[in-house]
């Protein structure tokens, strides 16, 4: 249970239950014995009034008159009356055994001197010490007939007994939904900064969590902490790729200029310096990719994607794969591919064309002579593309997986700088997979080698 939603909303429904729980207990063991002071004066006056006529009937004709008088009542109003001796015995001549119930309460209206009555609701029973004029009785009950259920009016279903569960699942339903609605608005907020968050990852830093909605709680604190961080961030990065695109296009200008002096410094100088010359002119060219792909990094994040387009990735991988090979010729080594005969992926055919082309190109400079770069393409079940581009090289340390994907990092200065490397074309290549909401990954072979994955959504 790991959900603040799911811990909040269970705390609150265990909460609400306890309460009912203790209040019902509470309330059950200390509700008042006996009845009501008008009830017990009344019956009090009756039993009084049975008790008197009673002892009356055993004084003028002994026990069997007193049978004889019960018996009538019984008939007349279906009250069967029970004496006790004082010595907390019944009548022996009595036609009907005084039931456990009806003796124990008479015991307990002689140890409290007050009226009492049974609690069950079958067949009332009501007991009454007596003084000592009605001697040789101590104590009188009576016990009402049974209450007729035809004859009663039918009670509303949620104080009927039979309809406990109903009522109990009511209560659950009322409860849970004021719990889950407290829960709700409770967390709602956190939603709101998680998936505030979770875009601001994703790349977009126009994000912002509104504040206007939750008053002045500590949740919109934590808003507007999360906002001004935000901003100052984005402040930031917008800066930094402002100045990389500044600094890319102002250094065209005097690299131009600079090609311009090479060429007529080679046509002065004739032989005498043309390994010079070929060094700057090497050297130039290098810079200017390094421009380009400067300009090309900073233009991705803002390129927009239109994502109902259809591309051919089977044709866009063929074609990447022939030039490829076409390079490789200069490394002796070749690039293999394996894929289906027609795949379609949403997105722009440009940003992907040169994402999977840095990563083709990248492999190829590090294959070894007569190595084999080998590009894979496998549908996912769930409608996303895999694609697997191995090489044969050395590889890359494993703690600088993640970092060969952020721009101008080199794994070993000496090697990228005759390879020609500029430390950018993975970065573009994350970028653009990133653009179309996919991932790059980069592991080493088991036989050698890297491997680089991408993967592809269904957009």
């Amino acid at each position: 249970m790991r959900s603040l939603f799911v811990k909040i909303f269970f705390s609150f429904v265990a909460i609400i239950f306890l309460s009912i729980t203790i209040g019902a207990i509470f309330t059950y063991y200390n509700k008042p014995e006996g009845v009501p002071r008008s009830l017990r004066n009344f019956a009090d006056a009756a039993i009084h009034q049975y008790a008197q006529q009673a002892i009356q009937a055993l004084r003028k004709g002994g026990d069997e008159n007193l049978e004889k008088y019960i018996e009538e009542l019984y008939k007349k109003n279906g009250i069967r009356l029970f004496l006790m001796r004082t010595d907390q015995q019944g009548f022996a001549n009595a036609s009907t055994p005084m039931p456990a119930e009806v003796r124990r309460i008479m015991r307990r209206a002689i140890k409290q001197g007050q009226l009492v009555r049974s609690r069950g609701n079958k067949q009332p029973q009501i007991a009454l010490p007596l003084s000592s004029s009605f001697q040789p009785a101590r104590a009188v009950a009576v016990q009402l007939p049974p209450l007729n259920p035809q004859h009663r009016p039918p009670a509303p279903f949620f104080l009927n007994p039979h309809f406990i569960l109903p009522r109990l699942l009511s209560l659950i339903v009322i409860s849970g939904l004021i719990c889950y609605l407290l829960a709700r608005s409770l967390t709602s907020p956190i939603r709101q900064l998680r998936t505030a968050t979770q875009h601001f990852a994703a790349g977009d830093l126009t994000s912002r969590v509104d504040t206007s909605t939750y008053g002045s709680s500590e949740i919109n604190q934590l808003g507007s902490d999360f906002n001004t961080m935000a901003e100052q961030i984005e402040d930031l990065i917008v800066s930094q790729q402002r100045l990389q695109r500044d600094i890319s296009h102002e250094l065209r200008s005097p690299l131009a200029r600079l090609n311009i002096a090479l060429e007529l410094a080679r046509q002065r100088a004739g032989d005498a310096a043309t390994a010079e010359l070929n060094r700057i002119e090497l050297e130039s060219e290098r810079l200017n990719e390094m421009i380009g792909q400067l300009l090309s990094l900073n233009q991705i994040d803002s390129q927009p994607i239109d994502t109902t387009t259809q591309v051919n990735l089977s044709t866009l991988l063929s074609q990447l794969v022939a030039d490829a090979n076409f390079e490789a010729q200069h490394h002796r080594a070749k690039v293999t591919l394996e894929q289906p005969a027609s795949l379609l992926v949403h997105g722009s055919g440009e940003l992907l064309a040169r994402a999977i082309e840095n990563i083709i190109r990248n492999a190829v400079h590090y294959s070894p002579a007569g190595g084999t770069v080998a590009v894979e393409v496998e549908p996912q079940n769930n409608g996303g593309t895999m694609i697997r581009i191995s090489d044969e090289g050395d590889g890359v340390p494993p703690q600088q997986l993640e970092k060969i994907f952020e721009p101008f990092f080199r794994v070993a200065d000496a090697r990228d700088r005759c390879s020609g490397g500029t430390g950018i074309g993975l970065a573009i290549s994350q970028r653009s997979i990133k653009r179309h909401h996919g991932t790059l990954n980069a592991r080493n072979r088991h036989n050698g080698g890297l491997e680089v994955t991408i993967s592809l959504p269904s957009l």
